[in-house]
């Protein structure tokens, strides 16, 4: 994002003491805490924040929204069960970047099909609707706010926000879909991963176009076990990292790989300036930033342990670090 993007660039959680801070773009100081009473568990845990700064949600059984000024909830919902069924429970959300939608994917472990609910700022159900069976992934909004998509094990959605009634519907037959998405700044490109065994040596790229579909598929052939995604604000380019070998691929909205580089393992994600030209990445403790077109490669700054995790809102990027599995901390820069 530029200048005039989100207001809050980074959201920091703390696994042991289920809490979090948001912090402004460009500012070490934290913008807001909070404290949720329950721990992460050594996993992301289902929330999200407005781009503009204004409103955070968090849900599991029940789903909760903050107005980041005030540290106060707005209102809270209760995910429906009957007698003694288990109730849905959110897998996945998202806020729209002004925040007027919040988009929640559920499930119920007991039978039920997932379900995406769409909500209005300040609490009504605009809609709801059942979605194939299947794991669900997290919906994600374009950063116009104009386009949903929501991935499951083989189908893919995509939703204007306003109606139920899906604008593009697509199914796999044989690839199990959603191990990572990444959405196109006007919400027209969008792209998914998918590996289809643990293990196996590839991993497989899905590119869209909301109202066209599918537009082509490419083997990567690298490991499926942890790997990031990250698509380019105007969806010219998608960057794929295998962190545990550390090689990443950048591909171009037309199919053709364009660059491949393997550093020493393992790696942090990988992220795209708003150029779609740039990577930043981590290898070990050294934060880098490589050029695609001639291959320059520039350390950026040195952490004194491995860094896992990285942040971009370009121009300011953070740097998070965390030891057994507790987010230690964070660290911002400006990338000039």
């Amino acid at each position: 994002m530029t200048d005039a993007g989100p207001t809050v660039a980074f959201v920091v959680g703390d696994s042991l003491q289920g809490s979090l801070s948001l912090f402004a773009k460009g500012s070490i100081a934290s913008l807001a805490n909070f404290t949720f009473g329950l721990p992460y568990c050594c996993a992301d845990p289902p929330l999200a924040v407005s781009q503009d700064g204004r409103y955070l949600a968090y849900g599991k059984d029940k789903l909760v929204v903050w107005d980041v000024s005030t540290r106060q909830p707005l209102w809270t919902f209760d995910f429906p069960g009957d007698g003694d069924q288990i109730n849905e429970s959110a897998l996945g959300l998202d806020l729209s970047a002004d925040g007027s939608r919040l988009a929640v994917v559920t499930m119920n472990f007991e039978g039920p099909p997932p379900k995406l609910w769409m909500f209005e700022v300040d609490g009504r159900v605009l809609w709801s609707v059942d979605l194939p069976d299947g794991y669900p992934w997290s919906p994600q909004f374009s950063a116009d706010g104009t386009t949903l998509v929501v991935s499951l094990a083989k189908d893919v959605f995509v939703f204007d926000p306003s109606s139920p009634i899906p604008r593009l519907h697509w199914t796999s037959s044989d690839w199990a879909l959603a191990d990572n998405l990444d959405v196109s700044i006007d919400g027209r490109f969008f792209a998914i991963t998918s590996s289809w065994l643990p293990g196996e040596e590839n991993v497989r790229l899905f590119f869209f176009d909301r109202d066209r579909g599918l537009l082509w598929t490419r083997d990567l052939n690298i490991g499926a076990i942890d790997t990031s995604l990250d698509l380019s604000p105007d969806g010219g380019t998608v960057l794929v990292v295998d962190q545990r070998s550390g090689t990443f691929v950048a591909v171009a909205s037309a199919g053709e790989e364009i660059f491949r580089r393997q550093l020493p393992s393992p790696t942090s994600n990988g992220l795209l300036r708003d150029d779609g030209r740039t990577v930043l990445i981590a290898a070990g403790r050294d934060v880098r930033l490589l050029r695609i077109d001639d291959g320059t490669d520039v350390v950026l700054w040195q952490a004194d342990e491995s860094v896992h995790q990285l942040v971009l809102s370009d121009p300011y990027f953070a740097v998070v670090r965390w030891n057994d599995w507790d987010r230690q901390g964070i660290v911002l820069g400006a990338l000039g």
